[in-house]
C-alpha cells in the first residue's frame, strides 16, 4: 500500500480512498437495511399473532377451550390450570407466569419449546380475555430466522460486489480525468528536453482546473522559451565579443615572438596586447555585473554621496577623454547610494553620448520629494543625433547597438544595459528618449534618496 506504485499513482490513491469511504458507508447502509428488514418481519409476525389471538378468542367464546385442539401453538390459562394445543406436552408453558401478562393488555416474548425430535423457538403473544383468563398463541421463528440468514448472505455477497463496482468506476473516472494531466506532463517533458522547444502544449477544452493548468503551463513554457532564446543570444554575443580581443592578443603576442630582435615592434605588439587585455578585463567585469544583477546578487553600498561633487568630478575626468563640452546642473544634494557605481553609470552615459556624435552634454540632478519616500532624479542630455527610431525601447538590452553609421566607435553594446542593471539593483528606474533640451538624446534615472535608512 505504501510502495512506489502507491506514491506515484494519484488515480490509485483516489480509488483506494474512495473505495474505503464507500466501504464504510456501504457497511453502515447494509447494517441499517438488515435491521429495518428484520424489524419489519418481526412486526409482521406479531401482527399475525394478534390476528390469530383475536380469531381464537372469538372461537373460544363460542366453542370453549376445545378450539385449542386445532391450533399448533396455543394455551389458555385460568389461574393455575393450563389448556394447551396437542403439540405442547409435558407441562411446557408459553408464558412462564400468568401474572406477567398485564391486565387488559398484551405480552410479546420469545420462548423455546421441546417438540418430538427437535426444539423450536417461538414468538409468543399473550393477552388477557374479558373473563380474566389469559390466552397465549405462538408461531415458529424458523422461517423468520431462515429469511434473516438468507438476507445476511445476500448482503454479504452484494456488498463486496458493489465495492468492486465502485472501485472500478472510481478508478476509470479518475484515470480519465487525470489523463490530460499525464498528456501535459509528457508533452512538457518532451519540450523541456529540447526535442521541440518551439512546440506548445495541446489545448485542453473547457474551463476547468485542468484547462487552466494547461494554459498556465503553456504560458510558462512560452516565457521559458523566450528566456532560453535570450540566454542563447547572450552566450553567442558574449562569445563573439570575447573571441575578438583574445584573437588580437594572441596575434600580437605571436607577432612579438616572431621577431624578438625588433625592439620597437615587440613593444608595439605588447602594448596592443595590453590594450586588448584591458578591454577583455572590462568586458568580463561588465558581464559579471549583469549576471549578478540578473541573479539578484548585485550588492550596492549605501553611503552618503555628495551628488554635485560627484557630477563635477565626472566632468573633470571625462572632459579630456571624450572631447565633449560637459556641464553640470545640480543644486546641493546628498543621497545614500553606491558612489563608484553611480560614477560608472555617469561614465557609461557620457561615453555613449560621445560615441553617438554629440559635442555637448549636460549632467543634471535634483531631488524629487515623493508621497512617502523621497527620490532624486539623474539625467544625461546631449546635442547628438539621438536614438534611432524604435531603438529607445531596446536600448537597455544586453549587446544592443544602434545603427553603426550613427556611431563613431564600436563597442560591445553593454553600456546602457549596465546602467539599467545598476539602477534596478538600487531600486530605481531608467528611461531613454530623444527629448533632450539640447536637441539630442536624454537618459533619465530616478532613484530612492534613502537618507533616513
Amino acid at each position: 500500500m505504501n510502495g512506489p506504485g502507491w506514491r506515484r499513482s494519484l488515480a490509485t490513491r483516489l480509488t483506494v480512498v474512495a473505495t474505503g469511504a464507500s466501504a464504510i458507508a456501504l457497511v453502515a447502509l447494509l447494517a441499517a437495511l438488515y435491521v429495518i428488514v428484520i424489524h419489519q418481519v418481526d412486526a409482521a409476525v406479531v401482527a399475525g399473532l394478534r390476528a390469530r389471538a383475536a380469531d381464537l378468542e372469538a372461537t373460544i367464546s363460542m366453542d370453549g377451550a376445545a378450539a385449542l385442539a386445532a391450533e399448533p401453538f396455543a394455551q389458555l390459562y385460568d389461574g393455575g390450570a393450563v389448556q394447551s394445543s396437542p403439540s405442547l406436552r409435558d407441562g411446557q408453558r408459553l408464558v412462564p407466569e400468568q401474572r406477567q401478562v398485564p391486565a387488559g393488555g398484551q405480552l410479546v416474548l420469545t420462548q423455546d419449546v421441546n417438540l418430538p425430535g427437535r426444539s423450536e423457538t417461538l414468538q409468543v403473544l399473550a393477552q388477557t380475555l374479558p373473563d380474566g383468563r389469559v390466552l397465549a398463541v405462538g408461531t415458529s421463528l424458523e422461517l423468520r430466522d431462515s429469511a434473516a440468514d438468507r438476507l445476511l448472505v445476500g448482503l454479504g455477497v452484494a456488498g463486496p460486489l458493489l465495492l468492486l463496482l465502485v472501485a472500478a468506476t472510481v478508478n476509470r473516472v479518475a484515470r480519465a480525468a487525470l489523463q490530460p494531466v499525464a498528456d501535459l506532463t509528457r508533452e512538457a517533458a518532451s519540450i523541456t528536453a529540447g526535442e521541440d522547444a518551439g512546440r506548445r502544449l495541446t489545448v485542453v477544452p473547457g474551463d476547468d482546473e485542468i484547462a487552466q493548468l494547461a494554459a498556465t503551463l503553456d504560458a510558462m513554457l512560452s516565457r521559458l522559451a523566450v528566456a532560453f532564446e535570450n540566454e542563447r543570444a547572450f552566450v553567442d554575443d558574449a562569445s563573439h565579443e570575447l573571441r575578438t580581443p583574445v584573437a588580437v592578443i594572441r596575434g600580437e603576442l605571436e607577432l612579438a615572438l616572431s621577431d624578438l630582435a625588433d625592439g620597437p615592434g615587440v613593444e608595439e605588439s605588447l602594448r596592443a596586447a595590453l590594450a586588448e587585455a584591458e578591454r577583455l578585463s572590462k568586458l568580463s567585469e561588465d558581464l559579471l555585473v549583469l549576471a549578478r544583477e540578473r541573479a539578484g546578487t548585485l550588492e550596492l553600498r549605501r553611503e552618503v554621496v555628495d551628488v554635485r561633487g560627484l557630477l563635477h568630478a565626472t566632468v573633470r575626468r571625462l572632459h579630456r577623454a571624450t572631447g565633449l563640452e560637459l556641464s553640470v546642473d545640480c543644486p546641493a544634494l546628498q543621497v545614500r547610494g553606491d558612489e563608484p557605481r553611480l560614477e560608472q553609470v555617469l561614465a557609461n552615459l557620457v561615453v555613449n553620448a560621445a560615441a553617438a556624435g554629440a559635442r555637448t552634454a549636460v549632467l543634471r540632478a535634483a531631488a524629487k520629494p515623493g508621497d512617502h519616500h523621497s527620490h532624486w532624479a539623474l539625467s544625461v542630455e546631449d546635442d547628438g543625433p539621438g536614438f534611432p527610431a524604435g531603438f529607445a525601447e531596446a536600448a537597455f538590452g544586453r549587446f544592443s547597438r544602434a545603427d553603426p553609421a550613427r556611431t563613431r566607435t564600436a563597442g560591445a553594446g553593454l553600456g546602457l544595459s549596465l546602467v539599467a542593471a545598476i539602477v534596478h539593483a538600487a531600486g530605481g528606474s531608467v528611461t531613454a528618449g530623444n527629448d533632450s533640451a539640447l536637441g539630442g538624446a536624454a537618459v533619465r534615472i530616478q532613484l530612492p534618496q534613502n537618507l533616513d535608512g
